[in-house]
């Protein structure tokens, strides 16, 4: 496991996170609405997702194995989910609207979490022979 990248993982999604659930709190309040709030909490937390540990893992793409860097990539993204205040409450993501809020919607919220930053994470290792060939073909 690559500890330095599992950091970088775990910072940059706790960070991430809990400045999207700032921002939803400061839209929810203005706008008087809940569901404001926890849609631009939803959306920021997603691209937070996608984002960082995609281009933390395709920085290290070349040096490392990929099992290692997707092993490091799951223990980044479950700290990172820790390490968020929000987390702690139970509305760090998206559970908080269909699961009562505490450790229920804390723990689903987990599972979405990382599944969705694990997919980013896929996608980004995934084999160069599942890609299209580069260079020309010819049209005969």
């Amino acid at each position: 496991m690559r500890l330095a990248l599992t950091a970088q993982i775990a910072l940059a999604t706790a960070i991430g996170g809990f400045v999207a659930g700032l921002l939803a709190l400061w839209v929810g309040s203005t706008t008087l609405s809940v569901g404001a709030g926890v849609t631009v909490r939803v959306v920021l937390v997603v691209l937070v997702l996608l984002l960082a540990p995609a281009i933390a893992v395709r920085r290290r793409l070349l040096d490392v194995d990929r099992t290692v860097l997707r092993r490091s990539a799951v223990v980044g993204l479950v700290l990172g989910y820790l390490l968020n205040p929000l987390s702690w409450l139970g509305r760090a993501f998206v559970a908080q609207t269909f699961v009562p809020v505490g450790v229920a919607s804390a723990a689903v919220d987990l599972v979405l979490w990382t599944g969705v930053g694990m997919g980013a994470v896929l996608v980004a290792t995934r084999s160069a022979t599942h890609r299209d060939p580069l260079g020309y073909q010819s049209s005969a």
